[in-house]
């Protein structure tokens, strides 16, 4: 029996959530609360597993507090070890979180029983879950699109129209990244705490659009209308490729569920 004790503070902000776990039973000895887990996953492309604790009193205030953790074979029950560690607090979402995603590396079996203990809580006043995250293939395709994305940013000197005018910028995929605790839906939105939010911008002018291999001839034909008939309206740079990602979200419950959030990704822009 190896008993280690360790303060984690691991960042999973982007990572994104794949599926959670709920304890299987909870109980009481001596005066501790012990809620169990079975473990019967890979952990390959698996990136974060947080153990979360919503403590449902008044009288916790404490920005941290200690949990053990035993990890066990789930047919043998032979122990691999025990961890002593603290659970730290997530005011924004208001819950306790430890990351054990290193000990799961490290015991890289995939028929567990994880066991988790706290001091002075009951099964009523404990609700207890495990988070399972990934640098999901969604993701890195976003990553990708960005990439390939990139032969829109030519060089603006190539231009025929706007050797003079250096800002102009042609229809491309930017990016920009937020924390939802910024905007007020920590509460709300659990996982991904951050996030690299994917959107449209740039110019859709006639000279643009000749030095783009995806422009439409839709788009080109209207492109050269809005010179001639002024109520047409102008080329804008849009989304034209989307993909999905998961959230984790608080139901109005109170407990925790993944949901796939459709076309939250852009992949590609175009001029329509």
């Amino acid at each position: 029996k190896n008993t280690r004790r360790k303060r984690s503070n691991d960042d999973t902000s982007s990572y994104s959530p794949m599926f959670t776990l709920q304890s299987s039973n909870c109980f009481v000895v001596d005066k501790q609360v012990q809620s169990t887990f079975i473990w019967s996953h890979s952990i390959e492309s698996l990136t974060s597993i947080e153990l979360i604790y919503h403590i449902d009193t008044a009288e916790i205030s404490r920005f941290s507090i200690p949990v053990q953790i035993r990890f066990k074979h789930a047919q043998t029950s032979k122990e691999f070890f025990t961890i002593n560690t603290y659970l730290q607090f997530d005011s924004d979402r208001d819950f306790y979180v430890v990351n054990i995603y290193q000990y799961i590396v490290q015991i890289n079996n995939q028929s567990l029983t994880i066991e988790s203990m706290i001091n002075n809580q009951t099964c009523q006043t404990s609700s207890t879950y495990i988070i399972i995250s990934s640098t999901t293939t969604i993701r890195s395709k976003s990553n990708q699109a960005l990439k390939s994305n990139s032969k829109f940013s030519l060089d603006i000197y190539q231009l025929k129209e706007a050797q003079t005018d250096k800002s102009l910028s042609m229809c491309k995929l930017k990016t920009v990244q937020i924390k939802f605790e910024d905007l007020g839906l920590a509460y709300l939105i659990i996982r991904p705490k951050e996030y690299k939010f994917t959107y449209c911008d740039g110019s859709c002018s006639y000279s643009t659009l000749q030095q783009q291999s995806q422009t439409s001839m839709h788009a080109l034909l209207k492109s050269i209308l809005k010179r001639k008939i002024t109520n047409i309206p102008q080329t804008t740079c849009v989304p034209s490729k989307f993909a999905d990602d998961n959230f984790l979200l608080r139901q109005m419950d109170g407990s925790l569920e993944i949901h796939p959030i459709k076309d939250i990704i852009v992949k590609q822009c175009a001029c329509l």
